[in-house]
């Protein structure tokens, strides 16, 4: 039977007596009761093992008599040494270290019982308002003894997940308490976190607590309304329940958390002061006030609620008891004076794929201590170095490199980017209805590009022994790529400004590791875009079954039986007909336990063809051989009689030299590119076809 410690003094219980704010379905909940749900399930022995902890805790509570819960000692009982890992993809989840210092003060004082809105609290509860005696401190060393401030930031596409697979590079949980903060969860959960007892095998999911960016502090992305769901999520990670139970089903069901001095409730998702719905004959008000609730007013813990985290963090469980312990506090550093470490480097661009003759912003994204100097060096750019935060670069078309160093008293560090943007020229590759089969390496290391986001796992390539129709194919290799892994597959330009009723097809086939079908979760979107990748329009999205067309291997699947290959046929809008289009197929990893190599071929666009264009025949233009030392040929027909102009440009588009301005007769036609006699050095060229309207251009590459 629960003590019952807060009678209301009125005639009977007050429902509406003081609504803070309206039912908070605008804000999200906890998710830590489902994911123990969940866990616990696949682990009955999880239950045996909160069973045991909870008579332990109890014995514990026993042996050891409450002291005064609303006075501390000269200093905390109990420090904790702390670690913030932001996980991001460069947009605003990825908070600044202000924001975080917030959130340690916050949590400080809540578990100090010195937040100024304690005064708040309803006098009902205010005798049994407890200090904790925890505390806070972010770490000082990592776990390999280096200098730290306690956060540390990783860019990955794992923000927008948000699961126990996005724990990443997890300290030693005997001697911290992991955060990891991201930009999105699923299932309407701002954060959870295991208690101890669920998280003691090694197989069992990662120990700390995981939690939205816009739930940390209150200020920048997050608000006051929302700055106590980390005091909430770590009341979990201490033992805590919510106070009606281990539910995430607040007013359904009168419950009880097994903490003496918190009343019987359902759970408030309002901020009634003075309800009670579980106790109406003796008019018990329930603790709507309480951190471990719903009602997004909280201002407190109980003493009982005190004494069972102490008790938690007395426990051998999952290393609760090791957290505090003196070599801990000496292994962490968090009773050193704090001493500046050295930056360690970072950046983005805003965009890694635009049109000759865009800028681009990049951001200095170093972390980790403040930066004193910086020098930026842009491969092929206008500036080609810069000391500036946040500079806006041209550059020339092509792949380029960029390098950021980063300084300060404590030490330097520096990071390289080889291929981190690619400029477009402003002419197209190719013009007219396509075929692409990937048979001719040349042009396919010359015109396709291939993008392996964060650098994780496998990534698109050509392979050269089978395919679809031939002997060659384009391969994303996924056998052990990472869950959630991002990979870019970008076609040429091409001119369709003269084509119309255009479809794109491709060929595609893929196997799975997986007999259940619920766990297919490779994804292959197709996007085009008319302004060089600056933007992406979706067309197709490819998943299941529909994907992973070939059935079960679970050996790395190998595309060589042509039976096992599947057309996907996208119709293109009138708005594709246009003279620079490119397409993207995008392929997301559904991870190691389910995913198997997927496999392109014979990408083709057809459609019928507008009368002006015949002037340059099917732009059927070839040159060999290219790459080139010294000479190549070229080779192009015309369906019609007309003047014809073709020059060499550089990587700017500009014209060096005219090799042809005549009229030409309709048929074949050839034309020798001598590099010495023209003066060119080797390097990368386009060679430009106009005829009339028609502007046509190919890459055209000189070696050494």
């Amino acid at each position: 039977m629960k003590k019952i410690t807060t009678i209301c003094l009125f005639a009977g219980c007050l429902f509406l007596t003081k609504i803070i704010r309206a039912q908070n379905t605008d804000y999200l909940h906890c998710g830590s009761s489902e994911k123990y749900k969940e866990l616990s399930e696949k682990h009955p022995e999880i239950l045996v093992q909160d069973d045991q902890m909870r008579v332990w805790i109890s014995n514990y509570i026993q042996a050891h008599p409450p002291t005064d819960h609303q006075t501390r000692s000269s200093a905390p009982l109990y420090i904790i040494p702390i670690v913030f890992h932001i996980i991001h993809d460069y947009g605003a989840e990825n908070i600044s270290d202000a924001q975080i210092l917030d959130e340690v003060r916050i949590l400080n004082e809540d578990y100090s019982n010195t937040n100024s809105d304690t005064a708040a609290v309803i006098p009902q509860f205010k005798p049994i308002v407890a200090d904790c005696q925890i505390q806070f401190k972010l770490a000082q060393l990592d776990f390999n003894g280096n200098c730290t401030n306690g956060i540390e930031r990783i860019a990955t596409f794992e923000t927008n997940i948000g699961d126990d697979e996005s724990k990443l590079h997890q300290w030693n949980r005997s001697e911290y308490l992991n955060v990891w903060v991201v930009k999105q969860m699923a299932k309407g959960l701002a954060g959870y976190a295991y208690f101890p007892s669920a998280t003691t095998g090694g197989s069992f999911p990662i120990d700390g607590v995981i939690i939205l960016s816009s739930y940390i502090g209150s200020i920048g992305t997050s608000s006051p309304m929302t700055s106590r769901a980390l005091t909430h999520e770590i009341g979990h990670y201490f033992s805590l329940e919510h106070p009606w139970g281990n539910t995430n089903s607040p007013g359904v069901a009168c419950g009880d958390d097994g903490v003496a001095d918190t009343p019987v409730t359902k759970g408030w998702t309002t901020c009634v002061l003075n309800g009670c719905v579980c106790d109406t004959v003796h008019h018990i008000i329930e603790n709507v006030q309480n951190y471990m609730e719903y009602s997004y007013c909280s201002k407190m813990f109980t003493a009982g609620q005190k004494q069972m985290m102490q008790a938690t963090l007395n426990s051998s469980v999952s290393d609760r008891n090791n957290l505090w312990a003196p070599a801990t506090l000496a292994n962490t550093g968090v009773l050193n004076t704090p001493v500046m470490c050295k930056p360690h480097a970072d950046f983005h661009a805003n965009n890694y794929f635009v049109c000759d003759g865009v800028a681009i912003t990049f951001t200095d994204n170093s972390w980790g201590a403040p930066v004193a100097n910086r020098i930026w060096h842009f491969q092929n750019g206008t500036p080609s170095t810069s000391t500036s935060a946040s500079p806006v670069v041209n550059f020339n078309p092509g792949w380029h490199q960029v390098i950021l160093v980063v300084s300060n008293a404590a030490g330097t560090d520096s990071l390289a980017r080889d291929g981190y943007v690619f400029v477009s020229t402003s002419y197209p590759d190719f013009a007219g209805i396509q075929s692409e089969s990937f048979e001719n390496t040349q042009k396919v290391q010359m015109y396709w590009n291939t993008v392996n986001h964060f650098n994780y796992g496998g990534s698109w390539s050509q392979v050269n022994t089978y395919g679809h129709s031939g002997t060659s194919c384009m391969e994303m290799n996924n056998y052990t790529n990472a869950w959630g892994a991002v990979d870019d597959l970008i076609s040429p330009a091409y001119d369709l400004s003269l084509v119309s009723g255009a479809s794109l097809s491709y060929w595609h086939s893929e196997a799975s590791r997986s007999i259940d079908t619920s766990q297919i979760k490779d994804v292959l979107k197709v996007y085009s875009s008319t302004n060089c990748g600056q933007t992406w329009s979706l067309r197709q999205t490819l998943s299941g079954i529909a994907l992973c067309n070939a059935g079960l291997s679970g050996n790395p699947y190998i595309a060589s039986d042509p039976n096992l290959w599947t057309q996907s046929t996208i119709s293109l809008p009138a708005s594709l007909m246009a003279p620079n289009v490119r397409f993207k197929f995008e392929f997301t990893s559904g991870g190691t336990n389910q995913s198997n190599n997927l496999f392109l071929d014979d990408v083709n666009i057809t459609g019928v063809m507008g009368i002006e264009e015949n002037m340059l025949a099917d732009l059927n233009i070839s040159l060999q051989p290219n790459p080139a030392k010294d000479e190549t040929i070229v080779n192009y027909s015309l369906r019609r009689d007309g003047t014809v102009s073709i020059g060499i440009c550089d990587l700017l588009g500009k014209e060096i030299t005219v090799l042809k301005n005549q009229p030409q007769s309709s048929g074949s036609h050839s034309l020798t590119i001598n590099r010495q006699a023209l003066g060119l050095s080797p390097g990368m060229y386009f060679v430009r076809f106009v005829s009339g309207e028609n502007k046509v251009s190919r890459k055209l590459i000189f070696t050494n």
